[in-house]
């Protein structure tokens, strides 16, 4: 599991700064850099906020990942300790910071 921060402030899975799924799915199969990366969890916000104290909202989150040129993807899983998704130009808004080449 990775110690996940999320900045994408227009995500309905953000609950102030940590996200409510245990999982998420980051894609970028041929990914070079962090902007073709994108991750698939995200859903627009509905315009409810979310809250912190939502028991499933965690820093702990498993992260299934299919961008096979990252350093720190180990058989489709992400190994990094610490992982950053943000806004990103990669079409639906959010995107892996902490991709590596």
């Amino acid at each position: 599991m990775s110690n996940l921060g999320c900045s994408v402030h227009s995500c309905g899975n953000n609950c102030s700064g940590l996200c409510c799924l245990s999982s998420i799915d980051v894609t970028g199969g041929s990914a070079t850099s962090s902007s073709e990366t994108s991750c698939r969890s995200y859903r627009p916000a509905s315009g409810a906020t979310n809250s912190a104290e939502d028991p499933a909202a965690s820093p702990s989150t498993n992260i299934s990942c299919k961008a096979s040129n990252c350093k720190h993807n180990d058989n489709c899983r992400c190994s990094a300790s610490r992982v950053t998704i943000d806004n990103c130009g990669c079409g639906n808004g959010a995107g892996c910071q902490t991709f590596e080449k």
